[in-house]
This record gives C-alpha cells, sequence and structure tokens, in this order.
C-alpha cells in the first residue's frame, strides 16, 4: 500500500468513525425527546381528569329552617336570626374526588350577615370539605377534599352543615306569609313574618350596625335619639364606647345631625349638622357630643364606623350609647354586630355526626322596631340583622334530577409503573446502543 493509499485508507476510516458516532448520538437525542414527550403525555392525561360540579338535588337529602333569636315563637320576625340547616346524603355513585364541589344557593328571602369560610370535618378531624359563602352571589360552595373522596369509594358521605341567616330587606313582606325558596328539588318552606312595629313613645336612644357593601371589617353604627320620646334637651352629651379590643373606633368618621323624626321615626330630615368642634374623643375607642339645647321635636342622629381588628373570628361586635339631659344620665343602648358563623360535621364510616354548635352573640341583637331612618327621603340604611322564629322541616319528597357526572378520563392508568415503563424502554435502547457502539469501535480494522 502506497503512503497515498494508506491516506486515504485514514480519512474514510475517520469519516466512517464520525458517521457511526453522529449516527447514536442523534438517536439517543431522539429516544430521550420520545420519553420525555411520553412522561409528559401521562401527566397531560393525569390532569384531563378535571374536577367536577355535583348536583345539589342528588346530595343533599333535607333541609329545615329554625328560629336563633326567638325558637320558642310560632312567627318569625323580620329582625330575627334564622339558621339554615342542609342535610347530606353523597351517594357512591357520585365518585367524589378532591377538587369536586357542591354549590348551593342561599334560599329566597334570605340573607348572610357577611361572607365566610370554614370546614366541615369528621369527628376525628379530617377535613372533607371546604366552604365558602359569597354573599353578594348568594352561595354556598363546598369544594371537597381528599378524605371525602376515600370515604365516597365504599359509602355515601352523610352530614350537616348550618349558617345564620337574616331576611333579605325587599326580598320578603312583613306582615304576611312568606314562600322561602331553597333552590333544591322544589323545596319551599312557608314563613309568616310579623308586621314592623314602630318605636316605643317612650324610647328615649336606640343603636343599630351594619356591614359596609364593598369592605368586609368595616361596620356602620347608628344611634337615634329622642325619636319619639318628646323630651326638651338642656345641655345634653351622647357617649358613645366600643367594646373590647376586636374593633377599633375609626375617628375621622363621626358625625352627628340634629334631626326631625317623621312617619314613625322610620326617616328623618335633617335640621343641622352638629359641628366637629363639639366631638371630642376621650379614648381610643370612645367619644362624647355636645348636643346641647334642643326643643322637644328635635332629636339627634349620630353616626361613625368602626374597623375589626382580630381578622373576623370573633362572633360578634359590640358598643353601647348612652346620653345626659340637664345633667341626668339616661339609659345605654348596646349594639352588637354578628358575622357569618358557619358550621358542619360528616361522618367518616356511616355515621352521622352533629354539627360543628353556631356561636352566638350576647346578647343576641334583636333590634326592635325596624332601625331604618334616612336623611329625609332615599333609600334607608340596611340596619336589619335577621332571622326567624320557627323551626321548619320540609317533608316534600325529592324530584328525580339528571346527574352531572361528566368525567374525562386518561388514555392510560395513572400509575408509577406506566410513568417508569417510558423510561425503561429509554434505558434499554441506551444499553443496546452503547453495546452496539462498543462493537463497532472496538473491533479491529
Amino acid at each position: 500500500m502506497t503512503v497515498n493509499q494508506h491516506s486515504q485508507y485514514k480519512s474514510q476510516q475517520k469519516a466512517m468513525m464520525a458517521k457511526f458516532f453522529i449516527l447514536p448520538v442523534v438517536v439517543l437525542l431522539a429516544l430521550f425527546s420520545m420519553a420525555t414527550l411520553g412522561m409528559k403525555g401521562l401527566t397531560n392525561a393525569d390532569s384531563m381528569v378535571s374536577a367536577k360540579a355535583l348536583n345539589p338535588n342528588d346530595c343533599v337529602s333535607g333541609v329545615k329552617l329554625s328560629d336563633l333569636s326567638h325558637p320558642s315563637d310560632t312567627t318569625y320576625s323580620y329582625y330575627d336570626t334564622v339558621q339554615a340547616k342542609w342535610t347530606f346524603n353523597i351517594p357512591t355513585d357520585q365518585d367524589i374526588e378532591a377538587g369536586d364541589t357542591l354549590t348551593l344557593p342561599i334560599p329566597s328571602g334570605l340573607t348572610p350577615l357577611s361572607d365566610d369560610s370554614f370546614d366541615i370535618k369528621s369527628p376525628n378531624g379530617d377535613v372533607f370539605a371546604h366552604v365558602v359563602v359569597d354573599k353578594e352571589s348568594g352561595t354556598v360552595k363546598l369544594t371537597f377534599e381528599e378524605p371525602a373522596s376515600i370515604a365516597n369509594k365504599d359509602h355515601a358521605v352523610k352530614g350537616d352543615m348550618e349558617l345564620p341567616l337574616t331576611f333579605k330587606g325587599g326580598a320578603v313582606t312583613p306582615g304576611a306569609n312568606n314562600n322561602i325558596d331553597w333552590g333544591i328539588n322544589g323545596w319551599v318552606t312557608p314563613v309568616h313574618i310579623d308586621p314592623n312595629d314602630t318605636p316605643d313613645a317612650t324610647e328615649e336612644i336606640f343603636k343599630w350596625s351594619y356591614f359596609d357593601q364593598t369592605d368586609e371589617n368595616l361596620i356602620h353604627w347608628r344611634v337615634r335619639y329622642n325619636a319619639l320620646s318628646n323630651m326638651t334637651t338642656t345641655n345634653g352629651t351622647m357617649t358613645d364606647t366600643v367594646y373590647g379590643t376586636n374593633h377599633s373606633l375609626v375617628a375621622s368618621s363621626i358625625h352627628a345631625y340634629v334631626v326631625n323624626y317623621t312617619a314613625g321615626a322610620q326617616h328623618y330630615n335633617v335640621v343641622s349638622e352638629i359641628p366637629a368642634s363639639q366631638v371630642h374623643q376621650t379614648g381610643t375607642n370612645s367619644f362624647t357630643v355636645n348636643i346641647g339645647n334642643l326643643p322637644s321635636n328635635e332629636g339627634v342622629v349620630l353616626e361613625y364606623d368602626t374597623r375589626i381588628t382580630d381578622g373576623r373570628i370573633s362572633p360578634a361586635y359590640g358598643n353601647g350609647a348612652t346620653f345626659t339631659n340637664n345633667g341626668v344620665q339616661g339609659p345605654t343602648a348596646d349594639a352588637w354586630q354578628a358575622v357569618t358563623k358557619g358550621g358542619g360535621g360528616a361522618d367518616n364510616n356511616d355515621t352521622p355526626v352533629n354539627p360543628t354548635p353556631n356561636p352566638t352573640p350576647t346578647p343576641t341583637p334583636t333590634p326592635t322596631p325596624a332601625p331604618t331612618p334616612n336623611k329625609g327621603g332615599g333609600d334607608n340604611d340596611n340596619g336589619g340583622n335577621g332571622g326567624n322564629g320557627n323551626d321548619n322541616t320540609n317533608t316534600k319528597k325529592a324530584t328525580n334530577q339528571s346527574k352531572n357526572r361528566t368525567r374525562n378520563y386518561t388514555a392510560l392508568p395513572s400509575t408509577a409503573k406506566q410513568d417508569n415503563h417510558a423510561g425503561l424502554i429509554f434505558m434499554s435502547m441506551a444499553t443496546a446502543i452503547a453495546a452496539g457502539l462498543t462493537g463497532l469501535f472496538g473491533r479491529k480494522h
């Protein structure tokens, strides 16, 4: 072999070796990509099992309305606090999975005092569902957790949920029979709501409260003085004190007005605003207003705000207002603003459990009469904290509704064995190629 021939042979050998080296690398990269896509495909297939929305008609076996303010009454008062109770019996064919939801409508004519959230737990503390109460949308949404899914594999999930509510202004008629529609299985609870009373002619001072429409931690307070009692006020003062440390006074919100009450103290006309110089903050959570001298046909409306500071963990927030007239102190008007505090319980072995008791503020806020004055016309302040006075259990048989159990199943079972399968294929092919390379480059030419 000549030198030139030897050189050509070496060049051809190098080119051939380069080809055989590049090809396996390309194959390895391709296999790696395929394995990655395969494992990703399994992951994507897993995600195709989306959470489903359960149908309340299939899951709620009973409802009940009872009175928290006056349990022994046979009729309802517009400002009572009522308690709605749902009983669950979720059969195994619902196939609950973690993340599935059940949305219940707030019964017609009723509204929660505020937004709320809480857990429904089994007796041993397992969280079966997380509950969110949305006042604006009028819904209660349950999102199920893994313990509910496990329990539902072999038995029906049973339990109860309770929620304090009030009558919704404009949605019910005082002095008449009203039908409370639960929006489930056609169940309706008939209630008779007593007529609204006018203030007592001897009432000297009265107080009420309500939540801000957009700020769940802001409470508006209103005090009316000398609405119908026809007192002549001499060197009068009004003092207000916030109770506890769970909410604080918003000093800039204090306003007081001299007014003429009309229409049984349900409305008023503003005579003048009391100057800010006559408002004196006497402590972090208290203040006094000098109202001076007023004729018997004039009274005062005092308004201010407090802000919740404890994360809404208290069942209610309170304060009290009093007055002095000609050096004599009058009675104190207390008011408590309750928050919605729902509760519930679930079984873990087909055993119904009693729901967690619902905290009730002390004293229970039951303003009488309807505290809805306004400034000479227009919409009234919505100050009612509601309830009703009976214990009504619905007995209407549930109608058979279509079930919503649509699911997207994976193309392959989502198990560790399947996930590892693509990796094993990749490793086997890589080993085979490596063996081939060893044979190729280990061969002597």
